[in-house]
């Protein structure tokens, strides 16, 4: 599952979700929320929103002009979405990390 996810890109999919998932790996959709829970230690939604962070985390990096608006639209998420996500799994404001980034490569 994983790596049809990340390969593909699949979490850059407007509109992917559980039943497109399903229609490519073929489980039982009875069974998939715990077979998922048990394989990615989340939830569904919670490894999609993990990876597009992933994702936007890497945009910032590499495309350091881009807007934080920018990146969340690339990444596929709301502002509102990216910001209460990025908060809650780095515990820092978006804004604050790429500020910590950008200090770290100046001390380079």
């Amino acid at each position: 599952m994983s790596y049809e996810i990340m390969s593909r890109r699949l979490y850059l999919c407007p509109g992917f979700n559980k039943k497109e998932l399903l229609k490519e790996i073929h489980v039982p959709a009875n069974k998939f929320a715990v077979l998922f829970k048990v394989f990615a230690g989340c939830s569904f939604s919670q490894y999609i929103q993990n990876c597009r962070l992933d994702y936007a985390v890497r945009l910032m990096r590499e495309q350091p002009q881009w807007t934080l608006d920018a990146i969340a639209k690339e990444a596929q998420m709301s502002k509102g979405a990216f910001n209460i996500q990025f908060h809650k799994r780095y515990g820092m404001k978006p804004s604050e990390f790429r500020s910590r980034e950008l200090s770290l490569d100046e001390e380079k």
